[in-house]
């Protein structure tokens, strides 16, 4: 297994997240879609500042950095526009009425559709160029011990699992 594929299992948990806020909202259970909406977004964000910090600045200067679709500054403006999406959302969140009618309760699903729809798009991009070139880039680096730890601390601080390099067996 490559290392860094075992980041799609977070992305699975982030939109696992998504689904639990979805499936409450659909259900009438507001509060309860509001309080999985926040930790979807505390998941999201985290995940996304940790790319940021940890991760873009070693893709930087790859071969895969600069292809098209799959550049450092197409990653960078998704992970914006993903912030600007989440932004809007939250902002938003706590005008839902409890009870929220049917009809609201499709359009807020609408409006999440973007968000989701970018986010899978991302995800699958990362899937391409991302996640090879690291793998490519520090499976014997002296670095990925601790740049691992950290990353995983991150995810776990947003009660993300990722698996330990033992557990990936490296």
């Amino acid at each position: 297994m490559a290392i860094f594929d075992s980041l799609e299992g977070v992305h699975q948990q982030i939109r696992d997240r998504l689904q639990a806020h979805q499936e409450a909202l659909v259900q009438g259970r507001t509060e309860e879609a509001r309080e999985h909406f926040q930790d979807f977004a505390r998941a999201l964000r985290a995940h996304r500042e940790s790319e940021d910090d940890l991760l873009f600045p070693l893709y930087d200067g790859t071969p895969e950095s600069s292809r098209p679709g799959g550049g450092l500054e197409l990653l960078e403006a998704e992970h914006l526009k993903l912030g600007r999406l989440l932004q809007d959302l939250q902002r938003h969140l706590a005008d839902l009425p409890d009870p929220l009618p049917p009809a609201a309760r499709v359009a807020w699903i609408e409006r999440e559709r973007i968000l989701k729809e970018v986010f899978d798009h991302h995800d699958m991009r990362e899937r391409a160029t991302l996640h090879p070139a690291l793998d490519r880039l520090l499976r014997a680096d002296p670095r990925l011990p601790e740049l691992w730890a950290e990353l995983r601390r991150r995810h776990r601080e947003a009660g993300l699992d990722l698996p330990t390099l033992t557990e990936l067996r490296l």
